[in-house]
């Protein structure tokens, strides 16, 4: 009997498939803030996300904005602490938030 994946490595196989497909949709807000706290642009942000794997999953929640979705937070560590990364799936669509922790 095959072994199932847990679902935030599931997550993770669709979030990469998101970005080889460049369908990953980054909000302003990320942008900004990946910006002002680590010097980083999307390149950056994008190479932390394909360096997460299911040891920096931290939890999983509804999104209370109006479209839905659920929020996947990793929290990996980086250099000089730790990142928190929120990710919004809606449907087939992932938006993206960093945040220092």
């Amino acid at each position: 009997m095959p072994r199932r994946s847990r679902p935030e490595e599931s997550f993770l196989e669709r979030l990469d498939v998101a970005i080889n497909a460049n369908r990953l949709e980054v909000s302003d807000d990320a942008l900004e803030t990946a910006a002002d706290q680590l010097g980083w642009g999307l390149p950056e942000m994008v190479g932390l996300l394909l360096t997460l794997d299911a040891d920096d999953f931290a939890e999983l929640k509804p999104s209370t904005a109006l479209g839905g979705g659920l929020i996947w937070v990793f929290t990996p560590m980086i250099d000089d602490g730790r990142l928190w990364v929120r990710r919004c799936e809606r449907g087939k669509v992932v938006v993206g938030s960093f945040h220092r922790g």
